[in-house]
């Protein structure tokens, strides 16, 4: 709704606003519009949320759909979303400590769901050959599990984008940590199934999962 009406709003309520000299703040219709709307919205999840704590998959999918919203806010928005954000913070409602801990409970499970999903997959160390131009020699040692795993830890880095307080990344980075052991844990059950006398072509992928895993300071350069 606020980007189809954008247009009016610009061309018909941003002149009235700036003939008005009452007013101190003069910030666009458009902006004015936003935070009531977001209003309206922080007041439906907190009313809601005492229930949808209660079901892991609403829980989970509410604050999917939140994060796509608010990613499209800020493209509608453009200059205009920071201020919009530090005055109507949505996702401060998911901080509080039932709700947190809620969060960082499913992502934890459907993350270790995810890394047993891309073990058992056939082409989990097949190496990312057919998809890498030549300048990229070094990367097609990658195996896709590597690859898939990287990219798990990007989407939950992703989800703290509007988090604000230092200790709830923090909480982050503990869990992307975590993660990291756990799948440093199944590579080396993984390895010590393999005898020297049964080598085959898993096992040149395995040393490249390993070396390929981030460390902690690569992780907390991205929080």
């Amino acid at each position: 709704w606020i980007k189809e009406s954008s247009q009016f709003l610009d061309s018909n309520v941003n002149p009235i606003l700036r003939h008005q000299a009452h007013v101190t703040i003069k910030l666009p219709a458009r902006t004015q519009v936003a935070i009531c709307l977001l209003k309206l919205l922080r007041l439906k999840i907190a009313t809601n949320l005492d229930e949808l704590v209660k079901d892991d998959a609403l829980f989970s999918h509410s604050y999917d759909e939140l994060l796509a919203f608010v990613r499209e806010l800020e493209t509608i928005l453009g200059d205009e979303f920071l201020f919009v954000h530090k005055t109507i913070n949505l996702f401060d409602l998911f901080m509080e400590r039932p709700y947190f801990n809620k969060l960082l409970s499913l992502e934890k499970k459907q993350s270790t769901e995810y890394i047993e999903s891309i073990l058992q997959s056939p082409d989990a160390w097949i190496c990312l050959t057919d998809t890498l131009s030549v300048e990229h020699e070094e990367d097609r040692k990658i195996p896709q599990i590597a690859d898939q795993f990287v990219l798990l830890l990007q989407a939950v880095i992703d989800r703290t984008s509007y988090i604000t307080e230092s200790r709830h990344k923090q909480a982050y980075v503990h869990l992307i940590m975590d993660l990291i052991d756990d799948l440093r844990l199944r590579l080396s059950q993984l390895v010590r199934e393999i005898s020297s006398d049964d080598l085959n072509d898993t096992t040149p992928s395995l040393s490249s999962t390993c070396i390929t895993t981030p460390t902690q300071e690569q992780v907390d350069s991205f929080m």
